[in-house]
């Protein structure tokens, strides 16, 4: 038959200390993040973009974008898999029908070809 044996007074101390360390380090994050929200809640303006900041990336997103459309299919196909959709090359050769190697210089062509453009404008 089993039989609980009595946990030495040990024990029990190290789970105090630890339980009472643990909730002092919860309490110390709640402070923190509660003081964050603050912060943020009351200057939102300097988190935020401006105006200008908000038209040039919108800019240059759309620079991006006519970047890719001129792409020929197979190395935005590539780009979009593994830029975009976080896929390893392996998975994106398996998913295009394409050998690794493949996908390595259809990646290349892409980044290439965007960098380009997106410096010309």
């Amino acid at each position: 038959m089993f039989s609980l044996l009595p946990a030495r007074s040990t024990d029990y101390a190290h789970l105090d200390h630890t339980a009472t360390h643990l909730a002092f380090d919860h309490l110390k994050h709640r402070k923190v993040v509660a003081s964050h929200r603050q912060e943020t809640t009351a200057f939102p303006e300097r988190h935020a973009p401006s105006a200008e900041q908000r038209a040039s990336t919108e800019e240059r997103i759309g620079h991006f974008d006519q970047a890719l459309g001129k792409l020929p299919r197979p190395y935005r196909d590539v780009f979009i898999l593994l830029r975009l959709r976080g896929m390893s090359y392996l998975e994106a050769a398996d998913a295009l029908n394409l050998s690794e190697r493949q996908v390595e210089r259809y990646l290349l062509h892409a980044l290439i070809h965007c960098r380009q453009a997106l410096e010309d404008k």
